[in-house]
């Protein structure tokens, strides 16, 4: 036995109705951009793309998101399936309506706001004590690799691991960078105790980054305050710790990986979940 839920004219209401929400919660004049979350969201933020556009009378953009490798919960997929992403140009001062045809625990959504501000769950505290955010650079990555386009003709990747810098650098990967779940800090001391761990990574950084100066810029491989959570205030990275994200792995250079969710477990689970057991031809 099966009943209709929506017939076609009940949901072309309810888009139209939703379409209508849109606009009215935005300023007039606001670029407004819907972003379809893969899989279900795309089709969604198709429908309601040109309705939301007759409304404010000009177009508004429809992008897609693939968020498989933000979730927290990467590890609970043996072969996660990465989709397209296409953002529609840049997205500073504007209104970004993420679409999604189903709200559960709210893991999706908390991926797309990772993989659409990488930044957006770290602050530092200013003047006065006041929290503030903190902006960290991260490449698009995909299956585990990064690249940077150096000129035209020249494109460098990297499949290195984030955890195996922050080692090299301090002696030990910080909690933070498995899956994004807040742990225990690392404190300064331990970063400041061993001067010859971030003398060596200045060193590596020197051979692998064109325009790196060990003896200048090492220093900015490093935080410069305490990092805290924008959610919680407490302490993800204490300042004298390595910074993944800093200037000469992100926006000048290239050595490894920078996102989160390329941690060694994460990499662990995806190839035993591609490895299965060969049995030996009939005839060999």
């Amino acid at each position: 036995m099966s009943s209709v839920i929506l017939d076609a004219a009940t949901l072309g209401r309810t888009f139209t109705r939703i379409a209508h929400e849109i606009a009215e919660r935005n300023v007039p004049g606001t670029d407004v951009v819907l972003i379809g979350i893969q899989r279900g969201g795309v089709a969604v933020a198709r429908r309601l793309g040109p309705l939301v556009g007759r409304i404010v009378g000009h177009d508004v953009p429809v992008g897609i998101l693939d968020v498989t490798m933000h979730r927290d919960d990467l590890d609970w997929h043996q072969l996660p399936e990465v989709r397209p992403t296409e953002i529609p140009g840049d997205l500073t001062g504007k209104t970004v309506v993420l679409v999604d045809d189903v709200l559960f625990h709210g893991r999706t959504i908390r991926a797309a706001l990772d993989a659409l501000h990488p930044d957006s769950t770290f602050t530092t505290r200013g003047p006065g004590g006041a929290q503030r955010p903190l902006r960290l650079w991260a490449r698009a990555q995909n299956e585990y690799v990064e690249w940077r386009a150096e000129s035209r003709s020249a494109v460098v990747f990297t499949s290195e691991l984030l955890e195996y810098w922050e080692l090299l650098a301090q002696g030990a990967p910080s909690p933070y960078s498995v899956f994004g779940v807040p742990g225990t800090a690392r404190g300064s001391a331990q970063a400041a105790a061993c001067p010859a761990l971030r003398a060596h990574v200045g060193r590596l950084y020197q051979r692998l980054v064109p325009g790196f100066r060990a003896a200048e810029h090492t220093a900015q491989l490093f935080f410069a305050r305490d990092v805290l959570g924008a959610e919680t205030g407490g302490p993800l990275f204490f300042s004298g710790t390595y910074n993944p994200w800093n200037t000469w792995n992100t926006r000048s250079g290239l050595v490894h990986l920078t996102h989160r969710a390329s941690t060694l477990r994460a990499a662990v689970a995806l190839l035993a979940g591609a490895a299965f057991r060969r049995s030996r031809a009939p005839c060999a």
